[in-house]
């Protein structure tokens, strides 16, 4: 039985992940979607959860056309539902939310319908954990998004700590992290948290509880600290409730264009859109032109007129709220003017009522059907602090004139920490990584067309942030790079800057702008990202999407995808041309050549196929090529010229449509590439390992569990958080193998390597002292999480030569040849050590190491009395 380290992993393990254990791999559910719904669908793993973030691509057919509400949850339940082995999600924990027409036919698309599902167990809710269901306007499923938690729904919601407890460890924790005394400790909600750890996400029942200290100078100080509701109490989760423009503040006043009020932008009489009315004979609110109607009355009629309306209220945090009494007479010419004086902190109060009115006019003006920004949104202006504004969950607020810096109440700053109240209301929230403070400047960069966010706050010609900046994305998983939440969020903001201006690039300021409103509705709508990732540009191209298929092209495909590749985002790479059936030249003695390379070629978008090449180098040099020509049907061939030995060839190919698209195999050539050999095999090692004992191999381990083994492989397999794994069923060669945790009869985890384990395999002492171009090749059956968690490496006298990916899992499925390069560590060297290495943290074990077959050698010139004069390793029919 395993020793106490590692039945104390499974203990932890079963606490804390009852149901992982029994996850499906998404692979075989894929498969099944697509034999069901057509090949074109794709998923976007989530890493924290091994499970699909997003299930898209493709166009499923309506169950049947919904007509009402109840019948679209009923379809997004079913369709979530029958996506289970996929997503994970189970019908019993999805609660429903909202549905929202977005009208993207305007924007050159096709219009759409987005259900939104809650997550929750017992009717407890799953903090960020939603089901974004998208449609057509005929019901046919486009996409399932899934920010939640996979098998939870018997997850034990019954608290064992207390209310008061977890209050009580909240505010130690509040004082831990601010310094401050928690002042007002808010009451205890029972949440389920989605826990951050370093290789995923788990659910932990909490209490929520919100702790503030508003008392140490102008801005408060406010924490949610989420505690354990089962076990001992632990904070699971600590965030902030505000969330502000430390930089500076801005002076804003009823002013036009988006600088702050000064003597180059002077104030102008702006329309009051949206203001309450209040008579003795009854009370309006005023109109898109400002106008009111107090119905059945008589002048003179005193009427009060001040900062607050049905989606506005301005407090003066430095005297009484502003306001106007004025008479009225009879009919319509009545004309009245707010702040007629232009008083600074008047004008504060004015921009700040304004421009949250013209946000959400403008959030109706894209989309009609959308009411997230019709709430009454509390402002506090005129905070006696300077170059700062913040947003504290339950208001915006903004700073007096000083300390070099304007009032902060002005257009893109007020649209901004507006942005992170709308962030809270579509369900995205502010996201540690930057997201919040990026997608928040995207509020304020769309609504007044700038790319521009906080001109003039630190004076005139100075700005807070570009959407033109070059801030590029630092790679999935690796987000809050920057240091700063702000810096953190240009990435973001800076490509959807991008998309915008790509799009006005070439529709046209006014179109490209109704484009651009409308996809950033949508996507608010349909989604909820919260973190910046680059599977946000795939539901931007899904919103984009006319037909069903993402991989043929959207009507605005060239501008998204544009803009986040400028970004430095990865992009989205369509398919132009189906690159299959490759036959690759082997490693060979023969000089002369030719080596014949073939491929079968099929355009996907456009007409037809226009051309081809192998591209390569020798030895690593400058890079050579060799046209293709069609051979019959699909087949495309190509002749490389003879090449001196002793050299490798590393190529690939370039296939192009008669648009002039193109695609390359490998994908990501020429950094991935192909490669053969041309030279005489010198063998300098080999061991299949079918000797008796132990060959001069030795292995240990740095920390926990030494799991290596030889013998015959047991054919173990299983999965980890939704993903597969397997060991081979048999030796490569002969019987046996070498690897790690072999199989059932072990002593270990049955095939699976273990939580926290850092050992290795090591070769005996290897003379290579007459070694020139040493290779190293090896039979390897890998199966390892991503290496971003867990890593897997060979290494030659302590250098690593390999390692596994770091951005995705690597589940192999059969013996596969890795060959490499190790001349500069090897050759000429008469004491040379191989190492294979795996080291594992807390979470999703899979099969580990499996080797056979491991082959030292180099590639010598052809000797000169062999060298073949009258053939070469051409194709056959070529």
């Amino acid at each position: 039985m395993p020793n106490l380290i590692h039945a104390a992993a499974l203990a932890v393990f079963a606490t804390i992940a009852p149901r992982q254990n029994q996850a499906e791999s998404v692979a075989p559910g894929l498969d099944a979607w697509r034999s069901e719904h057509g090949p074109s669908w794709r998923v976007s793993v989530d890493p924290g959860t091994g499970y699909a973030r997003t299930l898209f691509g493709g166009s499923a057919a309506p169950i049947a056309p919904p007509a009402t509400d109840e019948q679209w949850f009923a379809l997004a339940r079913a369709r979530t539902a029958e996506a289970l082995p996929i997503l994970g999600v189970e019908n019993a924990t999805m609660v429903d939310d909202q549905i929202t027409f977005l009208p993207l036919s305007r924007a050159g698309s096709t219009d759409k319908i987005s259900v939104r599902l809650l997550q929750a167990v017992d009717g407890i809710r799953v903090t960020g954990g939603f089901i974004n269901v998208l449609f057509d306007a005929r019901g046919s499923l486009l996409s399932l998004d899934s920010t939640g938690l996979p098998r939870i729904a018997d997850l034990p919601t019954d608290p064992i700590l207390g209310a008061d407890s977890a209050r009580l460890a909240a505010a130690d924790r509040f004082s831990d992290d601010t310094g401050l005394a928690p002042l007002e400790v808010g009451t205890a909600d029972l949440v389920i948290e989605q826990e951050r750890f370093d290789a995923g996400r788990r659910p932990v029942l909490a209490w929520r509880v919100e702790v503030w200290n508003r008392e140490n100078g102008p801005v408060p100080s406010g924490l949610a600290i989420s505690v354990t509701a089962r076990g001992a109490p632990r904070v699971v989760d600590a965030r902030p409730l505000v969330h502000h423009d430390v930089a500076g503040t801005v002076t804003v006043m009823a002013t036009p264009g988006t600088k702050p009020d000064g003597s180059d932008n002077p104030e102008a009489s702006l329309t009051a859109v949206s203001m309450s009315v209040t008579t003795s004979a009854g009370s309006d609110t005023t109109g898109p032109d400002g106008s009111f109607l107090i119905p059945g009355a008589t002048g003179p009629l005193d009427a009060t007129f001040s900062f607050t309306g049905p989606f506005a209220n301005v407090n003066n945090s430095s005297g009484a709220e502003y306001s106007l009494t004025t008479p009225l007479a009879d009919g319509s010419a009545n004309e009245v003017l707010l702040n007629p004086a232009a008083a600074t902190l008047v004008t504060a109060e004015a921009n700040a009522f304004l421009h949250i009115n013209v946000l959400r006019d403008w959030t109706r003006a894209i989309n009609p059907f959308d009411a997230t920004a019709d709430f009454k949104a509390t402002a506090n202006v005129n905070i006696s602090s300077s170059c700062n504004a913040f947003f504290d969950g339950g208001s915006v607020n903004f700073y007096k004139a000083g300390g070099g810096c304007p009032n902060t109440a002005y257009t893109t700053v007020v649209a901004h920490e507006m942005g992170h109240w709308l962030n809270v209301k579509y369900g995205s929230g502010n996201g540690w990584d930057g997201f919040g403070e990026g997608n928040s400047d995207v509020f304020g960069m769309y609504l007044y067309d700038t790319p521009l966010l906080g001109e003039g706050f630190f004076g005139p010609g100075t700005t807070l942030r570009d959407g033109n900046n070059d801030t590029p994305y630092c790679g999935d998983g690796n987000g809050g790079c920057y240091g700063g939440v702000h810096a953190d969020g240009e990435p973001l903001m800076g490509a959807l800057w991008k998309v915008r201006d790509r799009l006005n690039g070439r529709l046209g300021d006014a179109p490209g702008d109704l484009v651009a409103d409308t996809l950033f509705n949508g996507w608010m709508n349909a989604f909820d990202d919260g973190l910046i990732d680059s599977i946000i540009e795939v539901h931007w191209l899904t919103l984009d999407d006319d037909d069903g298929n993402i991989d043929n092209g959207t009507p605005h495909y060239a501008d998204i995808d544009g803009g986040f590749t400028d970004q430095g985002f990865p992009g989205y790479q369509l398919t132009f041309v189906d690159i299959t059936n490759i036959v690759a030249p082997p490693s060979t003695p023969d000089e002369a050549g030719p080596y014949g390379v073939a491929a079968d070629f099929a355009a996907v978008l456009n007409e037809s196929v226009s051309g081809a090449t192998v591209r390569y180098t020798v030895n690593g040099g400058s890079e050579q090529s060799v046209v293709m020509t069609p051979l019959a049907g699909s087949t495309w061939t190509a002749l490389v010229p003879g090449i001196k030995s002793a050299s490798q060839v590393s190529w690939w190919i370039e296939a192009f449509d008669n648009a002039g698209m193109s695609n390359k195999h490998p994908a990501g050539a020429p950094v991935e590439n192909l490669s053969f050999k041309i030279g005489q095999v010198v063998t300098h090692f080999f061991d299949d390992f079918e000797g008796p004992g132990s060959g001069g191999w030795t292995h240990g381990q740095v920390m926990g569990g030494d799991d290596w083994e030889h013998k015959a492989p047991s054919g173990a397999s299983g999965t980890s958080w939704g993903v597969g794994w397997s060991d081979p069923p048999s030796a490569f060669s002969g019987s046996k193998v070498r690897g790690n945790d072999l199989g059932p009869s072990s002593f270990w985890w049955g095939g699976q390597y273990t939580p926290e384990e850092q050992n290795w395999l090591r070769s005996p002492s290897l003379d290579l002292s007459g070694a020139v171009g040493t290779t190293l090749e090896f039979q390897r059956w890998l199966s390892i999480q991503k290496g971003l968690f867990d890593g897997a490496e060979v290494r030659v006298n302590n250098v690593a030569v390999w390692t596994n990916p770091l951005l995705d899992n690597l589940a192999d499925s059969g013996w596969l040849l890795e060959s490499i390069d190790i001349a500069s560590q090897a050759d000429g060297n008469s004491n040379v050590r191989l190492e294979w290495s795996l080291q594992s943290n807390p979470w999703m074990e899979l099969g580990g190491w499996n080797l056979d077959d491991v082959h030292v050698l180099s590639f010598d010139p052809t000797p000169t009395s062999c060298q073949p004069t009258n053939y070469g390793s051409g194709l056959a029919g070529t």
